[in-house]
């Protein structure tokens, strides 16, 4: 019946009937509780009544004794004392009346209601029988008194009878309260067993419904668990329901068989393994075996172009030698023709810088002579400003501390203009010695000019014959390059060959290595497909 109720529900279901009976348990308690101190309340209230009413009745017997002595000091002729027995009669009578009144004022239950109006009809009665036997005291008449305490005596055995079948009414309630109360301590006693009872059924119902649907089950998904963390995975997994419970089971179930056809994928990859690890074994060794072979011939055929490299670059080198001295001499001559074409362009332009030379060294000495002018008008105004700055430092010197700073200003500006005499007198000087110099140059230009003209003609001379050398040197260069050219293209042809060779070898070692190094790992591959076969043969599908 509950092979599909999850367990959500289960539990909501278990925990709703415990929280109704513990709702039901707290308002019946709640109920109880109020009702017993509605009772206790009540008892309490009518003991206080019936306390009240006898009360009053002791009073009202004290009232009577009181004018019953107030009679007896009459007679005795004590009238004073008479009259303060009756005066005292009628305070305790008056207490007597507000005790009844107090004590019958909270009674509704209209029997003993009937009851208290008797009762106070009858202290009525009696209260007029206690007047009478006052009023008969103080006229101090014998008779009159004995006749109304005859009606006092009937209204006394009229009250007790009347305070009697009240108190014994309220008793009864008393009593009925009393009643009331262990019928409800019984039915709540009954109402707990109950409660009780139901409790404990509903804990014996949750304890097997959650040991049969939570915690067997979860055992079973535990061993479980257990059989396939120690690889057995035969064994099929049933679900017990369509819940939280049933949900895992079907999990697990799916996780075997996820399991198991990993497994088998893995078993027939490791045995396509094995195998290609075999075949690839193979074929490693045999293509190590040809690329031994491969090796040496390639280190012989390396051996043979080296040796030919070396010949071709000799005769490179030396061809190249010839072309590079063929070169150096056609560049030597290229240098020398530059040079005499230098030459008699420079001596040319000599000849003519020489004679512009001397034209600007006279304009040169011209201009010096126009600057010794510019000097001595320098001269003249430092001569001036050194006067002025004398000046200015005596007129320091008079206004005394407040001209120290300007005298300091005069003093600078004197030994400016000193310095500046100074420096007019040295570039006199040089002055005067360019203008000997330059005259000097003037006349060494001239000569010059003559041996320039001198040269000239003989480096033109010289450049006609050096045209015939440098034709012959270029024909010889011509074809030392030729013969340089070929022999260098067999030289790199050579080295090229060598350089592929090597490559070739060394990409043949680097194939064996490689080789070797895939053996290594198909080895290593058929090691680890065996372990991997072991290791799935530990598992039971």
């Amino acid at each position: 019946m509950f092979a599909h109720l999850k367990v959500r529900t289960g539990m909501i279901g278990v925990l709703v009937l415990f929280v109704i009976a513990l709702m039901f348990s707290i308002v019946n308690s709640w109920s109880s509780a109020v009702r017993s101190y509605d009772q206790v309340d009540e008892l309490r209230h009518t003991s206080q009544q019936i306390d009240g009413i006898n009360n009053s009745l002791l009073l009202a017997i004290r009232t009577s004794a009181n004018v019953s002595s107030a009679f007896i000091e009459t007679v005795g002729g004590r009238f004073e004392d008479a009259e303060a027995r009756l005066v005292r009669s009628e305070g305790i009578w008056n207490d007597a009346i507000a005790k009844l009144n107090a004590s019958t004022a909270d009674i509704r239950d209209p029997k003993l209601q009937a009851l208290a109006d008797d009762l106070k009809a009858a202290f009525a009665e009696y209260g007029t029988a206690i007047v009478g036997q006052r009023a008969a005291t103080r006229a101090r008449s014998a008779d009159q008194y004995f006749v109304v305490n005859i009606s006092a005596g009937k209204g006394m055995t009229k009250l007790q009878e009347i305070r009697v079948n009240l108190v014994g009414a309220l008793d009864a309630r008393a009593a009925e309260i009393n009643q009331d109360a262990g019928a409800r301590l019984a039915t709540a006693k009954r109402l707990s067993l109950a409660l009780a009872c139901i409790t404990l059924a509903l804990a014996v119902v949750c304890w097997m419904f959650i040991s049969g649907r939570v915690l067997r089950p979860l055992r079973e998904a535990g061993e479980h668990f257990k059989r396939i963390a120690n690889g057995d995975l035969t064994q099929e997994v049933v679900s017990p329901g369509r819940n939280e419970i049933g949900d895992l089971f079907v999990e697990l179930q799916r996780m075997q068989a996820s399991q198991r056809n990993t497994l088998i994928l893995i078993s027939a990859s490791a045995t396509q393994l094995a195998s290609a690890a075999e075949e690839l074994n193979a074929v490693t060794e045999e293509s190590n075996r040809g690329l031994q072979q491969q090796d040496m011939q390639l280190e012989q055929a390396a051996t043979a172009v080296n040796q030919m490299t070396s010949a071709v670059e000799e005769v490179a080198r030396n061809a190249v030698s010839t072309s590079q001295a063929a070169t150096a001499s056609n560049t030597l001559s290229e240098k020398s023709r530059q040079q005499v074409r230098e030459n008699i362009a420079g001596t040319q332009l000599m000849t003519t810088e020489i004679q512009g030379s001397a034209e600007r060294i006279q304009h040169l000495a011209g201009e010096v002579r126009n600057i010794g002018k510019v000097l001595d008008v320098i001269r003249a105004v430092s001569e001036q400003t050194n006067l002025l700055a004398l000046n200015a430092a005596i007129e320091a010197a008079r206004a005394g501390e407040a001209g120290r700073g300007f005298a300091v200003v005069a003093d600078e500006v004197r030994t400016l203009a000193y310095r500046t005499q100074e420096s007019t007198r040295e570039i006199e000087q040089m002055i005067g010695s360019v203008q000997t110099t330059a005259e000097q140059a003037v006349d060494s230009m001239r000569d010059s000019t003559l041996r320039a003209q001198g040269t000239l003609e003989i480096t033109q001379a010289s450049g006609a014959v050096l045209e015939d050398i440098f034709a012959a040197i270029g024909q010889i260069n011509e074809r030392n390059l030729v013969i340089a050219s070929a022999a260098e293209e067999q030289a790199q042809v050579a080295r090229e060959v060598d350089s592929n060779l090597v490559a070739i070898r060394d990409l043949s070692a680097q194939s064996a290595a490689g080789a070797l190094q895939t053996n290594a790992a198909s080895h290593e591959l058929s090691r680890l497909a065996v372990e991997l076969n072991d290791l799935v043969s530990r598992f039971r599908t």
